[in-house]
């Protein structure tokens, strides 16, 4: 905790339950399973994310596009079960030190903005081959992550 007596990760302060934890040292996210120990919180959003993924990718096909719509139900489908925000953008303004994510009012538009701009570009029909898919993947993920839209994207595997 910083002077500010706010998280250094997540530099927000208390009252959202996307930026509450469980423990002192906050790195245990208040969750819906009551769970209070980080690696059992790991390990559940890691079970969560593999049943996730085989339920998505025995109904995907390469005609579908890739939304911000299709996003949130992503994320919905991995943490829902597991967090109150599970599958919503997120409603805090969050940074860590060298780092400032959009405010959550411009998360919508950002989205909107990166659907458009880019998720477009790369229908699944057209990622035939690695140099084109790993070259998709780059940008794709790299502007994904500059929006940061949910607190938490995917499990955590470090203490920090």
């Amino acid at each position: 905790m910083n002077e500010n007596g706010l998280h250094d990760r997540y530099q927000v302060p208390p009252g959202n339950k996307e930026a509450e934890f469980v423990d002192e040292d906050m790195k245990v996210l208040v969750n819906k399973r009551g769970i209070t120990d980080l690696e059992t919180l790991q390990i559940a959003e890691e079970k969560a994310l593999a049943f996730a993924y085989a339920n998505l990718i025995a109904r995907m096909n390469m005609n579908d596009a890739m939304t911000s719509e299709f996003i949130k139900a992503i994320h919905a489908a991995i943490f829902s079960d597991l967090f109150e925000w599970g599958g919503r953008w997120r409603t805090v303004q969050i940074s860590k030190p060298g780092a400032i994510w959009p405010p959550p009012a411009f998360i919508e538009k950002a989205m909107q903005e990166y659907e458009s701009t880019c998720l477009v570009k790369y229908p699944g029909q057209q990622l035939t081959d690695d140099d084109t898919f790993c070259r998709a993947i780059g940008e794709i993920q790299g502007e994904f992550l500059a929006i940061h839209r949910f607190v938490r994207g995917m499990p955590a595997r470090s203490n920090s």
